[in-house]
């Protein structure tokens, strides 16, 4: 394909920012699987006590893919088989491929109509029409060629429906959320065509709307979660770009009650960082958020109560990463792929007070 000087603008604008983002250091050798991760008792205060989960099937390795929850399974799509580095490294793999995830283990779907392959876009699960809705991305047009995309897809459990209604610009990096109170999901931010974005849109399962509120700063690798308890969508992190300066990772913490965004001020926030996990509950769980990068991956984990962050006790605690995908039932958490984990694992945890 001959790049127009559009596309040119895409191509350097999205590689340069992702490299920016993404270029993690060369891994270390590690030990053989199972001497990398021992199993060691569960400290007996423990909110959070992870294990491996078995599963003949699962996904391939992968970085920057989405996933979301509804309460009794995830649903993760795309992502990125990354190079294997070294002076000529080959083309990353986009992946464009379904899966499901429940107790039981994974699930390979094979839908009709299928998404364009893609990395770096969001999926949130829409719970009064049952729905995930997934929006944006990267798509891969030639071997290190990206374009961004501006596409609305819905996943009904067996098939994908491609939603034909204007709406956000076409970004990557962007996240999103289901507002349980309001019945909307939530989109905010990532990098468009020439710069990082710090817009707010609502989708109704019919169209999409724009926010005229003011809110956070435009950035991205940021992630948005639902909090029960408080009634608030809840964002944190993410990286932004202060005038005339590199990106930075932040460690600021906002709320949506539908019509503003407020900046809370909590006693003891996380560390900065970008590209981490934080989940949605709607059972009224704790937000939790778990590792990320901020220039090391990161395997720390905080709770978040609707006004301040505390961290959190695990026992046999996932590897550090980014670019992974956690997400919660309303019984389990799970912990799957990123940068710097073993690859296929998946991590799994009864959410606290509860089990099987």
């Amino acid at each position: 394909m001959q790049l127009v000087p559009r596309s040119v603008v895409i191509l350097t604008v999205a590689l340069s920012s992702c490299q920016s983002r993404q270029r993690a250091p060369a891994a270390q050798p590690r030990e053989p699987h199972a001497e990398s991760h021992p199993i060691v008792p569960p400290s007996p205060d423990a909110r959070f006590v992870w294990q491996e989960l078995p599963s003949a099937a699962r996904p391939v390795a992968r970085v920057w893919f989405a996933m979301a929850a509804s309460p009794d399974r995830a649903l993760l799509f795309g992502g990125e088989i990354p190079s294997s580095g070294g002076n000529d490294p080959p083309p990353p793999r986009v992946l464009g491929d379904t899966w499901t995830l429940d107790v039981d283990g994974w699930r390979s779907h094979d839908p009709t109509l299928r998404p364009r392959a893609r990395i770096n876009h969001a999926i949130a699960y829409d719970a009064a029409r049952d729905r995930f809705v997934m929006f944006g991305g990267m798509g891969q047009f030639a071997a290190f060629g990206f374009d961004l995309l501006s596409d609305t897809w819905e996943w009904d459990g067996i098939d994908w429906r491609q939603i034909q209604a204007p709406g956000p610009a076409r970004r990557y990096g962007h996240a999103m959320a289901y507002d349980a109170e309001r019945e909307r999901v939530v989109l905010f931010g990532g990098h468009g065509e020439f710069s990082d974005l710090g817009d707010t849109w609502t989708w109704d399962g019919t169209s999409w709307t724009e926010s005229s509120a003011g809110g956070p700063s435009a950035r991205v690798g940021h992630k948005l979660g639902w909090h029960a308890r408080s009634g608030r969508v809840v964002l944190f992190g993410g990286w932004w770009k202060p005038t005339g300066s590199f990106y930075v990772a932040d460690n600021d913490t906002w709320t949506w009650d539908g019509d503003t965004w407020l900046q809370m001020d909590p006693d003891t926030p996380p560390p900065p960082r970008t590209d981490h996990g934080m989940t949605s509950s709607l059972s009224g769980e704790p937000l939790l958020l778990f590792g990320g990068f901020d220039l090391r991956e990161l395997n720390d984990a905080w709770e978040w109560d609707g006004t301040n962050w505390s961290a959190t006790t695990m026992s046999n605690r996932p590897p550090a990463r980014r670019g992974h995908g956690l997400v919660q039932t309303d019984t389990i958490t799970f912990c799957f792929g990123g940068r710097l984990s073993q690859g296929e694992e998946t991590w799994y945890a009864p959410n606290p007070g509860k089990g099987w």
